[in-house]
């Protein structure tokens, strides 16, 4: 079950992966035994024949995500971002961090947005609440990264998560709007790798949406691998 969604949209939400045509039926049987009113699937692109099964019952995917990873680089920052301060979150930055996210991510072109039937501001609240939760329930991240001003008001943060021993999570991350094209943003990646490598981490990962071109198109100019991609569904029970 995913508590955040269900209490956002008022109704029974759970997340699942699907990797086989026997996982459908199974699914399927288990949601309808536990009343719940969606689904939120996710399938591989390259496992075309469950990707289509699922479309019979779910419809066309509402976005599809690529994952990307690499070697954690020396990155240094620029120094057009030396006025910036970094640091790391705390929980009462969870108040700031969700109005970057509500902002930044409104209207987004996620699977949320992308569904007629879930209200338009509760869509908008996903990111907020996520980026809440970041910071302030144990579990969400291992750290969130935070770029500030020189009177510490929020520009930006990026949620990192270590997978294992040597590979590093980029999250949920955002700079704030009227903040953007000021090279924060290879700012804030300065951070993150150097923060993954005090760990012990050598590899990061991250994904995005494919219809999130500028950040797509960021990450390949950089040379950075794609090594994936899923669609994601929202298969409606009720």
């Amino acid at each position: 079950i995913s508590v955040p969604d269900s209490e956002r949209f008022g109704i029974h939400v759970a997340r699942t992966r699907l990797e086989t045509l026997e996982d459908l039926d199974e699914t399927h049987a288990l949601a309808r035994a536990r009343g719940l009113d969606m689904l939120i699937v996710r399938v591989a692109t390259r496992q075309r024949a469950v990707a289509a099964a699922l479309r019979r019952v779910a419809g066309e995917p509402l976005d599809e995500i690529l994952y990307f990873e690499g070697a954690i680089p020396a990155e240094p920052v620029s120094p057009a971002a030396r006025r910036v301060r970094s640091r790391c979150a705390t929980a009462s930055d969870a108040g700031d961090m969700a109005a970057i996210a509500r902002h930044a991510f409104a209207g987004y072109c996620g699977h949320y947005h992308a569904d007629p039937r879930l209200p338009r501001h509760c869509c908008d609240e996903v990111y907020a609440t996520w980026a809440a939760r970041c910071c302030s329930e144990r579990g969400v991240a291992d750290s969130v990264q935070l770029l500030t001003d020189e009177t510490d008001d929020l520009l930006g943060f990026c949620a990192l998560k270590l997978l294992d021993a040597a590979t590093c999570e980029f999250g949920l991350n955002a700079i704030a709007p009227e903040h953007q094209h000021r090279g924060l943003y290879r700012q804030l990646l300065g951070m993150c790798f150097e923060w993954a490598r005090q760990q012990g981490a050598s590899r990061w990962a991250s994904s995005t949406q494919l219809a999130n071109t500028r950040v797509v198109g960021a990450w390949r100019r950089r040379g950075w691998r794609e090594s994936s991609r899923d669609w994601t569904y929202h298969w409606w029970l009720t």
